[in-house]
């Protein structure tokens, strides 16, 4: 795997797959939801998603995607926390024309006022149906509040009030404000030559983009600190309340950010047969990870019968608080969901496309290059020792938050803390 920094400050990443007929290519601009100002909440999503709708060689989304099926290309846009992507997978051979439609895509954009407000009506109608989604409601909860303050706190989908103000003009204004040469990484997977490759994206890409010495490139969320838990509940009258229990956690800069994944089914197990012992009632459980540049949140997701949702939250604080101090993790549990992890791992970079998402990424938050067998070195060195350490460090009450959705309930903070 090598990496090209170009004079004005663009980055390359190749990883060379031998024997591959397929090749990936990923441009990904650090910016996304983190970056948005309040009265622009939701560009990010809106400008992903005119992306696709046509450049002014290609003037729709019919005759773009059309370009696309006729060279064999499958072309994907999207925006996340962190960074707005643009994707497209193809054959070996067909390198040049897929990196010249990408290109055409990044710079030949076209935010046709019509084309863009079919496009805002289309994101106006997600946030409408959005709103009465109650996973929705409470991952919006729990970033607002983990990340208070913060650009991780703002809402992938923005709000009805900004969105209705978006236009091409503003799409215009923030996507040139993103593509600037120290915000633009191009990362591929395939079996090329690296040489040509680097060569090709300098004539699509870093060519293209001007000398921009002055400008820093965007900043990522910096680690939040100091972070106190809370209780927040929401009424409405749901047969089943919904219930989400958040901690920060490990950061994607973290050595072990692979270890709370490897740790989900673990306690996820030890959690549910805790609660099937101490409860009679219907109820589910689900746990998520997600790391961010510098922060990190594990988020367990509860539906209740509203009238036992009391209970269940003492229920589940308690089997939490047993799990750290009597169930530790043992070395051959571990051993198992560490070994099934590493296969997933390897399997999933066997993808081209997953591997040029990683590979980009890495170079954008940590400034240097993906390795495979780096990284498996890593996961193949945790132990349990490191799993209960974990444990113990994340799953600080103090630094719980709770967000409640559903009957009205009466119950505190100090009521879980104190069970």
């Amino acid at each position: 795997m090598s990496i090209k920094n170009y004079d004005n400050g663009m980055r390359a990443v190749f990883n060379e797959k031998d024997d591959a007929q397929i090749t990936s290519v990923v441009v990904q601009i650090t910016g996304g939801s983190q970056s948005e100002k309040n009265n622009q909440s939701g560009i990010s999503e809106y400008v992903a998603r005119l992306l696709m709708c046509g450049t002014k060689n290609y003037p729709t989304k019919e005759a773009l995607l059309n370009y696309a099926k006729l060279n064999g290309i499958i072309l994907k846009t999207s925006a996340s926390s962190e960074n707005i992507t643009i994707s497209a997978v193809f054959p070996n051979e067909i390198i040049s024309f897929a990196l010249e439609l990408l290109s055409d895509i990044v710079f030949n954009y076209d935010f046709d006022e019509k084309i863009a407000e079919n496009v805002k009506n289309g994101l106006l109608a997600d946030v409408e149906r959005l709103s009465e989604n109650h996973a929705y409601t409470l991952e919006k909860s729990v970033n607002q509040n983990l990340f208070y303050r913060t650009g991780l706190a703002n809402p992938k989908y923005g709000t009805a009030i900004t969105v209705e103000r978006f236009d091409g003009l503003a799409a215009t204004e923030y996507w040139d404000k993103l593509v600037t040469p120290k915000n633009t990484v191009v990362s591929g997977t395939g079996n090329l030559d690296e040489n040509e490759f680097f060569e090709l994206v300098d004539n699509y890409f870093a060519s293209r983009l001007p000398e921009d010495n002055d400008y820093k490139k965007i900043k990522y969320t910096s680690e939040v600190e100091g972070y106190e838990g809370s209780l927040r509940t929401r009424n409405k009258r749901l047969n089943q309340s919904r219930i989400s229990i958040a901690f920060p956690t490990y950061s994607y800069k973290n050595p072990k950010k692979y270890l709370p994944l490897i740790v989900e089914p673990i306690i996820l197990n030890k959690l549910r047969k805790a609660l099937r012992l101490s409860s009679t009632y219907f109820n589910t459980l689900d746990v998520k990870t997600t790391t961010y540049a510098n922060n990190g949140k594990i988020v367990f997701d509860i539906a209740v019968d509203y009238d036992h949702a009391e209970e269940h939250l003492k229920n589940f604080v308690k089997a939490l608080k047993y799990i750290i101090t009597e169930d530790a993790i043992g070395e051959q549990e571990f051993e198992l969901e560490k070994n099934i992890f590493i296969t997933n791992f390897i399997y999933k970079k066997e993808d081209s496309l997953e591997q040029s998402l990683v590979n980009a990424r890495e170079l954008a938050i940590c400034k240097r290059s993906f390795n495979n067998s780096t990284e498996k070195l890593k996961i193949e060195m945790l132990t349990s020792k490191d799993a209960n350490k974990y444990l113990a460090e994340t799953f600080d009450l103090q630094k719980m938050f709770v967000s409640y959705l559903g009957h009205p309930i009466e119950i505190t903070y100090d009521d879980l803390l104190n069970v």
